[in-house]
């Protein structure tokens, strides 16, 4: 399976800039996942890798072989997009078969290919059913086999789960992988959905205003995040971000927070003491997740910062998430329900300081980067 290129890709529609000098290389056999909000111009990104935009400049390689201008038909790809366009008045075999039909295939590969797609994909017992009678997971699958059918070099998937309920987004997340798996094909997967790709991407391509903002593997983004956006957008709940003051009391730095002084990360002791002028600037932003923040409801040692309990969100039956005002900001803490949290109590968080990110206010950029 090849490795896909792209080298300095910028996409423009009219006056409106999509994709502005993108440049990547996806693995041989990798999942990858490009991942950003709407408009971020992720769909333009697999649209022309497709072959069904055209590269406004730049050029995109599978392996040594140059395809920006190719036909779709000439790359060996396979796609599956939120909307299954399946055939209403076909059915499954014929659904599943059309890709073949029109390239002129003989019927007898045709067919055994058919019932070798529909096995994999478990569509044996519904080949004969038109696929207006399908559930939404169903006709996903014919989705899916058609494209696999042409036994691609690369599969691209545009948003191909994001319409469907949680528990068929769970089975065909399992179904994805195990097709990725089974065939060791390069995938390219696009979402809006930070936890499908977080569960299922090798590396991912966070992507915002048409730019790359970061590309790393799901632990490297979560625990890394390249600055504010990645550190927002990447992780459930969003991690928590705020201005906090340096403190040099020459022996040490401390990050004054909220009235509480703490142990400044290990990890940026360096990159500080090599900017001199963020000692001199003082200010800093600080990134902290809600899982890493510790609650106690009495105030049990030292440099713990006190905060007030507003909302409580149940999320299973191990965890919940608090909602603490702290003066007047908001502090998001995911927590264990045996704390028995109260609304308008009190409650005391502590910080893992080694868990804290710290952020630019000027640019946002992680100062480790």
């Amino acid at each position: 399976m090849p490795k896909v290129i792209l080298k300095n890709i910028t996409k423009k529609y009219g006056n409106v800039l999509a994709v502005e000098n993108l440049d990547l290389e996806i693995k041989n056999g990798e999942f990858f996942a490009i991942l950003g909000p709407s408009g971020c111009g992720k769909s333009s990104t697999l649209r022309m890798i497709a072959g069904l935009e055209e590269v406004t400049s730049g050029d995109i390689y599978f392996d040594e072989v140059k395809v920006t201008n190719l036909s779709p038909a000439d790359r060996n790809i396979a796609l599956a997009f939120e909307n299954y366009a399946l055939y209403p008045h076909f059915n499954v075999y014929q659904n599943i078969a059309f890709p073949l039909k029109i390239r002129k295939i003989p019927s007898e590969e045709i067919d055994l290919r058919v019932k070798e797609v529909a096995n994999f994909m478990k569509l044996t017992d519904v080949l004969d059913v038109n696929v207006r009678s399908l559930s939404g997971g169903q006709q996903q699958r014919v989705g899916v086999a058609r494209a696999l059918i042409r036994r691609p070099a690369v599969f691209l998937l545009d948003e191909p789960i994001s319409h469907l309920e949680e528990k068929l987004k769970e089975s065909m997340r399992t179904e994805l992988m195990r097709i990725h798996n089974d065939l060791n094909v390069t995938t390219i997967y696009v979402t809006h959905d930070q936890e499908e790709a977080m569960s299922m991407a090798d590396r991912i391509c966070i992507m915002n205003f048409g730019k790359i903002q970061q590309i790393g593997s799901p632990k490297e983004c979560y625990i890394n995040p390249a600055n504010e956006f990645v550190a927002g957008f990447v992780g459930e709940p969003p991690m928590n971000i705020f201005d906090t003051l340096i403190i040099d009391k020459k022996e040490e730095l401390k990050l004054k927070i909220f009235n509480q002084e703490i142990n400044f990360p290990r990890r940026y002791i360096q990159v500080i003491n090599q900017k001199s002028e963020w000692l001199k600037r003082k200010i800093v932003r600080l990134g902290i997740r809600p899982v890493d923040i510790k609650c106690y409801r009495t105030k049990e040692e030292n440099n713990l910062i006190e905060g007030e309990i507003v909302f409580i969100e149940l999320r299973d039956e191990e965890m919940c998430v608090i909602n603490v005002k702290i003066e007047d900001f908001y502090i998001l803490v995911k927590t264990n329900r045996s704390l028995k949290p109260e609304l308008n109590k009190k409650i005391f968080l502590k910080f893992n300081e080694e868990a804290i990110s710290l952020f630019d206010p000027e640019t946002g950029i992680n100062l480790n980067r």
